[in-house]
């Protein structure tokens, strides 16, 4: 989607409550570090690639035909920028 997500932890500190921004993966550990030492809620808003396949603990078969439906479709569409990005921000991880 093309859809622009809002900063979710600005949105929380304008109606007080306490908000944390992560955007770099080494800045993970310390904001999740602040979020539980602060007392009261917090809303941690971690920015991750579009691209970014975020995987269950057990893949079920179903989500993998809606993944080998979704890449092809793609392929189809003619759209292999897509695909590749989709591949280089997850196969070296």
């Amino acid at each position: 989607t093309d859809l622009k997500n809002p900063n979710f932890a600005k949105v929380a500190e304008a109606i007080g409550i306490k908000g944390i921004f992560i955007n770099k993966p080494e800045d993970i550990e310390s904001g999740l570090k602040e979020a539980f030492a602060h007392d009261g809620p917090v809303v941690v808003d971690v920015q991750v690639s579009s691209h970014e396949l975020i995987m269950p603990p057990k893949v079920e078969i179903d989500q993998v035909k809606g993944f080998a439906l979704y890449a092809s479709r793609v392929i189809l569409d003619g759209d292999f920028k897509t695909l590749i990005d989709l591949a280089k921000e997850n196969l070296f991880h």
